[in-house]
């Protein structure tokens, strides 16, 4: 009886101590995961920051194109009506002086 006794208390014993493994070994696959886990949400906004970057600078580099496009029309456009007053300037002149005369 005594060895009964003995043995399940041996099984016992050993029953706890595989919980307390298992348990230890839960919690240490849990603690691991969110590791991962948070290496992963770094990794994601890491990656979105750099593409975030590639953007802007995509964006930055075609609104410059854009306004160096815009400035050589003007400067095209300044000249072409500049070279239009240059030849027409006494005309106009003219013209306007004779309206307000006869008029």
């Amino acid at each position: 009886m005594e060895n009964i006794i003995k043995s399940i208390l041996e099984i016992d014993q050993m029953a706890k101590d595989k919980i307390y493994k298992a348990e230890s070994e839960r919690n240490r696959i849990i603690a691991e995961a969110k590791l991962e886990e948070e290496q992963i949400a770094f990794n994601k906004i890491r990656e979105a920051d750099r593409k975030l970057e590639d953007l802007i600078a995509d964006e930055k580099y075609k609104a410059e194109a854009k306004l160096a496009e815009i400035d050589t029309e003007l400067k095209s456009e300044t000249k072409r009506l500049d070279d239009a007053f240059a030849a027409h300037n006494r005309e106009w002149q003219e013209n306007i002086f004779n309206a307000i005369v006869n008029s």
